[in-house]
């Protein structure tokens, strides 16, 4: 069973953070549901807020490696792809060989680490619990949350290089994970060669939401485990700032 938490010795108050952690882990995924999402009602688009997704990258394990067709669907518009692939009014599909090793070839026999994209969409991402985070305790808590959602070593390092730095930009801030809301807004479908669809084993999404900290106190997420990691494995990790 992967460990809801890590310890560090050398940071007073880092039980608590792994606490706060391993509570926000839960909307980091299980199974399909957020494979998919679900598609928002139409009233949703009224009065709401510009979300700029930064840096989702999606990992693949397979079992074995196959050619794969991964498409995106994306209530929003796409403003940076890599590697590049043909997109169609919020859609896009890549296809690559994936290995094991989470290694992605494409037909030029050039490789990735993950596939990358980022966006923008109209849809409200909301903060009504979460964590505050201060600037001197930003790689901690980083590291607590993605040993908590099932992240790797590899997997969590690359989510902290990009991340910690916004964060700690800020003196002081409120950290979300809404990975349930982020996945209404994008869709993951993949296939095989022969056009089978692929449903992965473990589902791992971890989507952030960084914003002020409110007045008010926010209450602490509580929500359950994370997958463990087992069979074809997806994982994602990505957010926004507001």
């Amino acid at each position: 069973m992967i460990s809801a938490c890590r310890t560090h010795r050398s940071q007073p108050g880092a039980t608590r953070r792994a606490a706060i952690a391993a509570a926000l882990l839960g909307l980091a995924g299980s199974g399909t549901a957020l494979l998919a999402g679900c598609a928002p009602d139409e009233d949703e688009d009224k009065d709401v807020q510009e979300v700029l997704p930064e840096k989702p990258v999606l990992y693949l394990y397979p079992t074995s490696t196959m050619g794969l067709k991964v498409r995106l669907d994306y209530d929003g518009e796409f403003t940076h792809l890599y590697p590049d692939a043909p997109t169609d009014d919020g859609r896009v599909e890549w296809e690559v060989t994936a290995s094991p090793n989470g290694v992605l070839t494409d037909s030029s026999g050039r490789t990735y680490p993950y596939l990358f994209w980022e966006g923008r969409s109209r849809r409200n991402l909301t903060q009504d619990a979460g964590a505050v985070v201060a600037a001197d305790e930003t790689n901690d808590f980083l590291e607590n949350l993605s040993a908590a959602a099932g992240l790797d070593d590899l997997e969590a390092a690359d989510l902290i290089t990009y991340w910690a730095p916004r964060i700690a930009a800020r003196e002081r801030t409120l950290v979300t994970v809404a990975t349930e809301q982020y996945a209404t807004m994008a869709r993951y479908t993949l296939t095989d060669a022969t056009g089978q669809e692929i449903i992965p084993d473990a589902v791992i999404r971890l989507f952030l939401v960084i914003g002020p900290v409110p007045n008010d106190p926010v209450p602490e997420q509580k929500l359950p485990a994370p997958p463990r990691r087992t069979g074809f494995t997806m994982v994602e990790w990505g957010g926004t700032e507001l």
